[in-house]
């Protein structure tokens, strides 16, 4: 998988985290890295950019929580599956989102019903917009 990192010139507080090829178990260490690199460098709001991300396994929907714990100010540990509390992981969807994901990453959101979790975009205008400014 290839990953990069970019920001918005319209929304520079938005950092943008672009997958490319696949998440599973060889890699979804590396992602949950380069996210905590992004918090320390003082990014506070994730958008996560899935548009080239062809596949994604059960260690990829662990990575992803634990990236959206992180933003969220809570404890993550991607080696340990938490399952989701809404009473406690409520605030995480302001500060990470999701864009674009290929049908079959989209399949696999929705089986694990994290598309109900994450706020999930179509198009990048409308995902930058909709974090605060």
């Amino acid at each position: 998988m290839k990953i990069s990192a970019s920001r918005h010139p319209s929304h520079a507080s938005v950092a943008i985290l672009h997958l490319d090829g696949q998440l599973d178990s060889s890699n979804y260490r590396e992602f949950v890295s380069w996210a905590r690199g992004l918090f320390a460098g003082g990014a506070r709001d994730l958008l996560i950019d899935l548009r080239k991300l062809d596949f994604m396994s059960s260690s990829g929907l662990v990575a992803l929580h634990s990236v959206a714990r992180l933003f969220g100010g809570l404890d993550e540990a991607p080696e340990i599956y938490r399952s989701i509390d809404p009473a406690v992981d409520r605030g995480i969807p302001n500060h990470v989102k999701l864009l674009g994901p290929q049908m079959g990453v989209a399949h696999v959101l929705e089986v694990a019903g994290l598309q109900k979790f994450f706020q999930v975009f179509d198009d990048l205008e409308s995902a930058l917009k909709s974090f605060p400014s």
